[in-house]
């Protein structure tokens, strides 16, 4: 009835949002929302294949959004070099949707698709192969259980923060070499 990949919404909130399956257990679909970032799980029961309705008041919030981006960020001049971006995304639809907001307001921007439990693992190689100047690093959460103050209370935010301190190390480290070489 149902496989990775398609398009669902869940009844049990009024087929609110639209999401993507990620992955099937059981009788249980874990899913990907496809205009917010937001990961559920839901009852098969509980899902209804895509809904027209939702889908086109998602696309038109997205073209609100890329309309006002374009109004906030004007297009940079063929003289202007940007800096540029390396933006890294455990959601390869998400991602596409970045880079092509970046590509549409005149900023170059490496897109990276990689799973949020990995980033930290990638993050000083990327940096050294690119060499941007900024870096965003982005993905899917949730709520599991506990504490809400805490990061192990979420699905990634430990994976994101341990991201942040790879690149943080790298860079502390990077600035202790610079200034070795000015002694």
């Amino acid at each position: 009835m149902f496989t990775v990949g398609d398009v669902v919404s869940r009844k049990s909130y009024n087929n609110d949002l639209n999401f993507k399956i990620i992955n099937i257990n059981g009788n249980v679909a874990n899913l990907a929302a496809r205009s917010y970032r937001l990961v559920a799980d839901a009852e098969l029961e509980d899902l209804e294949k895509e809904n027209i309705n939702v889908r086109d008041k998602e696309i038109k919030k997205q073209i609100v959004y890329e309309n006002s981006a374009k109004k906030l960020i004007p297009k940079m001049s063929r003289n202007y070099v940007t800096g540029k971006i390396l933006h890294i995304d455990g959601d390869v639809d998400y991602l596409k949707k970045c880079t092509d907001l970046y590509e549409s307001v005149g900023v170059f921007c490496y897109g990276l698709h990689i799973k949020e439990s990995q980033m930290m693992f990638h993050v000083e190689q990327l940096i050294k192969k690119y060499r941007p100047a900024i870096v965003v690093i982005t993905g899917h959460d949730s709520y599991d259980n506990g504490d809400i103050r805490s990061l192990s209370s979420y699905k990634n935010s430990q994976n994101f923060a341990n991201a942040v301190k790879a690149i943080r190390n790298m860079i502390a480290l990077l600035n202790m070499l610079e200034k070795a070489r000015e002694v």
